[in-house]
């Protein structure tokens, strides 16, 4: 035990006692909750050989701080069997978590684009970044967004009319789509 985290290390034999353990462990991890009266999560580390296990363990403390994200934004209850997760069952949030933090070590993030949005929200006290990062999550809807920002659709067609002119950012190109949208979800996570 470490820092209120618990390493447990299992025997790996067969592709099929992997749904096997994780069962016990999610067993493990409801009687703790029960009996701690408090939240408990937990994440498994990839299968590794006794020399990889300092592998695994930082593999399984990435999951574990992204399930913790995960209960702590609402994705995940914390009563659910989604407390106990691996590199699969967190999703691409992971992933993506791990691109951004590589691309931002290298100083590729936050972006050109993001840096531009941010600097003329915080000049003029607007909010185009919030609007653009939510119109980009939402798949481009409008709708959608605005409902998740809780301002009415016609703010939002309003802000994503003035987004080429102020920013010179082209949001019908997927691929610049993508990018600012990466840009603005790593300035936010």
């Amino acid at each position: 035990m470490s820092d209120n985290i618990v390493y447990i290390v299992l025997p790996q034999t067969t592709e099929s006692s992997f749904p096997f353990q994780r069962s016990s462990i999610l067993k493990i991890v409801q009687n703790a909750r029960r009996l701690l009266s408090r939240p408990v999560l937990a994440s498994l580390g990839g299968v590794a050989p006794i020399d990889g296990l300092g592998e695994s363990r930082i593999n399984a403390e990435l999951v574990l701080s992204e399930l913790v994200r995960n209960v702590t934004e609402g994705r995940i209850q914390a009563d659910s069997d989604d407390i106990v997760a691996d590199d699969d069952s967190i999703g691409s949030r992971l992933y993506l978590r791990q691109m951004v933090s590589a691309l931002t070590t290298s100083g590729q993030l936050p972006g050109a684009h993001a840096i531009k949005i941010a600097e003329y929200d915080e000049r003029n006290g607007k909010s185009f970044g919030k609007t653009i990062h939510a119109y980009l999550s939402c798949g481009g809807n409008a709708i959608d967004a605005a409902k998740q920002l809780d301002v009415h659709v016609n703010t939002i067609r309003y802000r994503l009319t003035r987004v080429e002119r102020l920013f010179g950012v082209d949001l019908t190109d997927p691929e610049t789509r993508l990018l600012v949208w990466l840009e603005l979800w790593a300035k936010h996570n």
